[in-house]
């Protein structure tokens, strides 16, 4: 079902006049504004007739660059509607790709093209603020993997058609109702506090099928930080990074009133090629079918993003999903650090669960007086040398990390079995750049593949959200009790 796309198709430069810019000239005949084959925004404009004798300087106003200057693209171009001045459409990070300038008979033409970060739609004026709105986010890289939407969108169209037969005597009149109703079974409604949320599949003929396209459909105007967290925790939930490309408010008539729309980071392409499952079951466990469960769904959301903050999911988000992304020999490094910054996020706000010293203060004082006077007296020692050691020995009684991280697995009552252990230690060696054969590659996936199901686990713990967990290690993707690891039998590449 076609419910519409970002509004890109419908931006006609006939609409538009000049109001602001310091890259571009105002003396434009034309626009357009598209996207290439990897999403990025593209603006097209074009200058005619033109001097036979122009340069790039003449349509577009680049500041002089430095070799090897580092630097934001922050140029900027905004046009005021001809029949509205409130509505502006407002385009940032603009930077030159290229100027071509051709010649014909009859006049010169150049076309430059830049590529753009961000395109806002904004109206100012009051009419607009007292509409009743809601929000849609378009995005990419929807999967719902092997389970099936779990409600519809019904779409009616009516079509009447009235014949009139006229003459001086009288008329005669038909008419004519013919009517399509159509439903799709392609989304998902969930609730979120008292936010009604529907999520699914979008057809969008002028993007590749490889990406996915989706929607998130608010039931009210929504800020961006909320936003931002429902698709985040979205993500996790359904096991693949959602890549949000834009978003628009649409009046009950579903008029497109505002809109924001991002080019998309280069780094995203690699999560549209990523291994994708959902941490955990999402379907109801007294279901027969594998249907996406609406209820179990909302509420997991609604948990993470009650206690968002609390562990820093944006930036466990952030370190999870580069890490999915990543190179396979750097996969490791990845998910290590996302179970390192779990793990000490949690202590933080644990501290009374964890000690940090291995032996109690009280003991620790006199021993370590002790232990300096050893060193202050030892005369085979260099001053050097001295101060060094007495420097390591004021943090000789800090508990190791193996000790925490023991105790952080016990007080979660996480289970780790041999590969676990293995894989946890095994991470290490692409952190330090050791050399790999190819014979070596099979275990490599499947320590990732481990180190990705601890992360699960441990989130799906410490946010409460299920009380089981898939496990794609194992032939037949097996779902395991939360506590339980990860045996030996079955193993999968």
């Amino acid at each position: 079902m076609d419910l519409g796309w970002e509004d890109l198709e419908n931006i006609r430069y006939s609409y538009w006049k000049f109001k602001d810019s310091d890259r571009v000239m105002d003396s434009f005949h034309s626009f357009r504004i598209f996207r290439d084959d990897k999403l990025n925004l593209i603006l097209e404009i074009t200058y005619k007739p033109i001097k036979q004798r122009s340069s790039d300087s003449d349509f577009f106003n680049e500041p002089e660059r430095k070799e090897g200057e580092v630097y934001k693209t922050d140029g900027y171009f905004i046009l005021e509607h001809i029949y509205n001045k409130y509505v502006t459409l407002e385009m940032s990070g603009i930077t030159l790709i290229n100027t071509n300038i051709t010649n014909n008979q009859h006049e010169t033409i150049a076309t430059i093209k830049c590529s753009l970060s961000i395109i806002k739609k904004c109206d100012y004026s009051k009419e607009h603020i007292e509409k009743e709105k809601f929000t849609i986010d378009w995005i990419t890289n929807l999967d719902k993997g092997n389970y099936a939407w779990s409600s519809w969108i019904n779409e009616k169209t009516d079509n009447t058609i009235t014949r009139n037969f006229k003459s001086t005597r009288g008329n005669i009149s038909f008419i004519e109702s013919n009517g399509l109703n159509s439903n799709n079974s392609k989304c998902c409604s969930i609730r979120v506090n008292d936010l009604d949320i529907f999520f699914g599949h979008t057809d969008c003929s002028s993007i590749d099928k490889k990406y996915n396209t989706g929607f998130i459909l608010y039931s009210k105007q929504c800020d961006d930080e909320l936003r931002k967290k429902i698709r985040n925790a979205l993500s996790f939930i359904l096991g693949c990074k959602l890549i949000h490309i834009s978003s628009v408010l649409k009046d009950q008539n579903y008029n497109s009133t505002e809109y924001e729309i991002h080019t998309q980071s280069a780094m995203n392409d690699l999560f549209h090629s990523s291994y994708r499952l959902p941490p955990s079951p999402l379907h109801s466990l007294d279901s027969k079918y594998l249907i996406l469960g609406e209820n179990e769904i909302g509420i997991m959301v609604e948990k993470i993003i009650t206690f968002y903050d609390d562990y820093d999911f944006s930036h466990f988000s952030w370190l999870y999903w580069h890490a999915v992304a990543s190179p396979l020999h750097l996969k490791g490094v990845g998910f290590g650090a996302t179970l390192e910054f779990i793990q000490r996020k949690y202590i933080e706000k644990n501290p009374t669960k964890f000690s940090a010293k291995i032996i109690e203060k009280s003991l620790w004082k006199p021993l370590q007086k002790s232990l300096s006077k050893i060193l202050e007296d030892a005369e085979y020692l260099n001053e050097h040398d001295r101060k060094l050691l007495l420097n390591k020995l004021s943090s000789l009684n800090q508990a190791p990390q193996s000790i925490l991280t023991n105790k952080f697995y016990e007080i979660l009552d996480l289970s780790l079995g041999d590969l676990e252990l293995v894989s946890f230690k095994q991470r290490n060696n692409s952190a330090h750049g050791n050399k790999s054969e190819e014979s070596e590659i099979i275990p490599i996936v499947r320590e990732v593949k481990i180190l990705r199901i601890l992360c699960n686990r441990i989130i799906l713990r410490i946010y409460d959200l299920s009380d089981f967990y898939n496990d794609f290690y194992s032939l037949g993707f097996r779902t395991r009790h939360l506590n339980d690891s990860i045996t030996e039998q079955g193993l999968d590449v």
